[in-house]
């Protein structure tokens, strides 16, 4: 009995609209994070940790740049508004606000933390 639904629901699972990722995602989705990444490349931030300001780049490559202690670290966008920062298998979801000019965030260490944009 137990094998029979556990058949039925992967046969389910892999013919529902789950399984095509055009039908998960909306083109306009899909677009707003292609925007966020295109705005993100090579930007510069400055990240500010426990009352200190650090300096960083988000690199065209998915790196992040500038910051020494993050080398390392690549970042990748997963929503219009959100970049995940990922390092040894640990994961830090930034939130930026709606013109993309800060993000709030908490730290590797669970430190509430915020970033804002570092005009030129």
């Amino acid at each position: 009995m137990y094998k029979f639904l556990l058949i039925f629901f992967i046969l389910t699972f892999s013919a529902s609209s789950y399984s095509n990722p055009l039908q998960r995602f909306s083109y306009e989705s899909i677009a707003s994070s292609k925007m966020l990444a295109a705005k993100l490349g090579n930007s510069e931030w400055i990240y500010t940790w426990r009352g200190r300001d650090y300096k960083l780049r988000f690199n065209d490559d998915g790196s992040i740049g500038l910051l020494n202690s993050w080398t390392g670290v690549n970042w990748y966008v997963t929503g219009n508004r959100e970049v995940v920062l990922e390092a040894e298998g640990s994961k830090m979801l930034l939130n930026f606000n709606a013109n993309i000019s800060a993000f709030y965030t908490r730290d590797w260490d669970g430190e509430k933390s915020v970033g804002r944009v570092l005009l030129k």
